[in-house]
C-alpha cells in the first residue's frame, strides 16, 4: 500500500467535490487490516455545504436559437458545478456552429463568489459573430485515371443538403459528405 498515493487520493476526492460545487469538503483515508498482507481502505468524507448558483446572466446569444430562460433555470439553484458549466458552454457553442455561426468564438464565463453566503453569480458570454450563409457552390472534380468523373456536377449538387443562400449548417455539410462518400 502506497501511503503517499493514499494521501493523494484524499486530495483528489476533495478536489472532485470542490469542482462539483462543494469546496471545503475534506476526506480522510483509513485502513483496516484484513489479512497478513491485505488491508481495507476506507475514506471518510465530510461534505461541505454547496456553493449555490443564485444568478445566471447570459450575453451574446441570438434569442431565437436557445431557450435562455430554460437554460438559466437549469443552472440556477444548483451547485456551482464546473463540469456542468463547461458542458453547457460546449453544447451551446456546438449549436451555434451548427446553426450558421461558423465563426463563433469560444465562450467565456465569469463567476463571482460570496464565500460567506456560499452563493455564486455566473455570467456566460457568447460571441457568435455574423450569421454565415452559403454562397456560390462550385464543383470541381477530376477522376483518378484522367477519364470522366463518375458523377456529374448536377449529381453532386443533388446530393448536397444545402443550397446557395441557405444558412450555413455544419450538420448539413457533414450529411452531404456522408452522401458523397
Amino acid at each position: 500500500l502506497d501511503s503517499l498515493e493514499l494521501l493523494r487520493d484524499t486530495r483528489r476526492i476533495a478536489a472532485w467535490y470542490a469542482m462539483r460545487g462543494y469546496p471545503g469538503t475534506s476526506a480522510v483515508a483509513g485502513t483496516v487490516p484484513t489479512g497478513p498482507r491485505t488491508v481495507e481502505v476506507r475514506f471518510r468524507v465530510r461534505e461541505a455545504p454547496p456553493v449555490l448558483i443564485d444568478t445566471v446572466r447570459i450575453t451574446g446569444l441570438p434569442a431565437r436559437l436557445i431557450d435562455q430562460p430554460r437554460l438559466i433555470a437549469t443552472l440556477r439553484g444548483g451547485p456551482l458545478d464546473d463540469s456542468l458549466i463547461v458542458a453547457t458552454l460546449d453544447s451551446v457553442q456546438q449549436l451555434l456552429r451548427a446553426e450558421g455561426y461558423a465563426r463563433a468564438r469560444p465562450p467565456t464565463r465569469s463567476v463571482s463568489l460570496d464565500t460567506v453566503a456560499r452563493r455564486a453569480r455566473v455570467t456566460l458570454e457568447f460571441r457568435p459573430g455574423a450569421l454565415i450563409r452559403v454562397g456560390t457552390i462550385d464543383v470541381a472534380m477530376t477522376a483518378n485515371d484522367s477519364t470522366k468523373p463518375a458523377l456529374g456536377d448536377d449529381e453532386v449538387r443533388e446530393l448536397l443538403r444545402f443550397r446557395p443562400g441557405d444558412v450555413y449548417s455544419s450538420r448539413a455539410v457533414g450529411s452531404s459528405q456522408q452522401l458523397l462518400y
